[in-house]
Formats: structure tokens, C-alpha cells, sequence
């Protein structure tokens, strides 16, 4: 019965650990994804006319760190989003460089 109530509580920190370490990482997510949007009210309240560039780069910003959050919420059951198959490398990279041209100049 040791061993077994032993066993429950390790379980049971594993899991509070867990939870702690998903809670700081929304609240550290929350403070990352106020930047952007805090520019955005600024491009905007300080000018007449917003550069449709700097706007479409601070979305773009909001848009990863969205990614970032799902992505970290699959984490826990991840091997159900798995699929492989075989990809060209300009079937995946192509994509990308068109998602972040706003970036190049």
C-alpha cells in the first residue's frame, strides 16, 4: 500500500508540475502577444494613415504567437497530429516565404 500511495502522489506532483509550467507559459504568452497588439493601437492612434506594412508585420507577429500557443496545447497529445509523408522541400519552404515577405525588404 506504500509503494502504491507512493506511486499516487509522484503522479500527482508530475501533474501539478504540469500544470504550473502550462500556466507560466500562457502567462508568458499573454505578455508576448500584448507587444504586438499594443504597437497596433499605437501605428493607429498616432498616425493619420497606418503603413499597411507595419500593420500586416505586427498581425503577422500576432499570428505566430497564436501558432505558438496551439501548438504548445497540443504538446500533451501530440501523436494524433502526426502525419508523415514525403515532401518537397519548395512544397513546405515556399509557403513560409510568402507567409513572412512582409518581413524582407
Amino acid at each position: 500500500m506504500a509503494k502504491i500511495k507512493q506511486q499516487q502522489d509522484e503522479n500527482q506532483r508530475r501533474l501539478e508540475q504540469r500544470t504550473a509550467q502550462k500556466q507560466d507559459y500562457l502567462m508568458l504568452w499573454s505578455h508576448e502577444i500584448k507587444l504586438p497588439l499594443t504597437a497596433l493601437q499605437l501605428l493607429a492612434e498616432n498616425n493619420d494613415a497606418v503603413a499597411s506594412d507595419e500593420l500586416q508585420q505586427q498581425i503577422q507577429l500576432i499570428s505566430n504567437q497564436m501558432d505558438l500557443l496551439l501548438n504548445y496545447e497540443r504538446l500533451e497529445d501530440f501523436h494524433h497530429d502526426l502525419d508523415f509523408t514525403w515532401q518537397l522541400p519548395q512544397d513546405i519552404i515556399t509557403p513560409i516565404i510568402k507567409d513572412y515577405s512582409i518581413f524582407f525588404y
